[in-house]
């Protein structure tokens, strides 16, 4: 029976600090890669990208409209959007979007899967609302 090489993901590290060992730039690997490189595409409104008046987000925008269960669903939507025209290295699975009416926040969660891997992986932050 053949076997499937795993693949490994690098991408350079946002601090770009000069590994003082190594003489060289930190890089993120695999699993790390892959986080940061999803939360990285939300780091872009619509628009702001040169060349690419598509890439980026609406995120933002939404942060300031009624806090509610259907701006929950407009942000869902858009992550769903972002993660699955701009990181082709993962299988989404689902984006979980819920609002805390609490404290006024939206918990988010990623769960995708790599390509060659059953595990599933999460990233999990919180959207702060700007609406009262």
């Amino acid at each position: 029976m053949a076997t499937i090489p795993s693949r490994s993901y690098t991408d350079l590290s946002f601090t770009c600090k000069v590994n003082p060992i190594k003489k060289d730039l930190p890089v993120n690997k695999d699993e790390n890669a892959i986080k940061r490189s999803v939360l990285n595409l939300f780091s872009y409104q619509k628009g702001e990208k040169a060349f690419d008046p598509n890439f980026g987000s609406n995120i933002p925008n939404y942060l300031f409209e009624v806090f509610d269960y259907a701006t929950a669903a407009a942000i869902q939507n858009e992550v769903t959007r972002m993660v699955t025209l701009y990181e082709p290295r993962i299988s989404l699975e689902e984006v979980i979007v819920e609002p805390d009416f609490n404290t006024n926040e939206y918990e988010l969660a990623i769960i995708y899967t790599l390509p060659n891997n059953a595990q599933r992986f999460d990233i999990t932050f919180y959207l702060e609302s700007q609406s009262t």
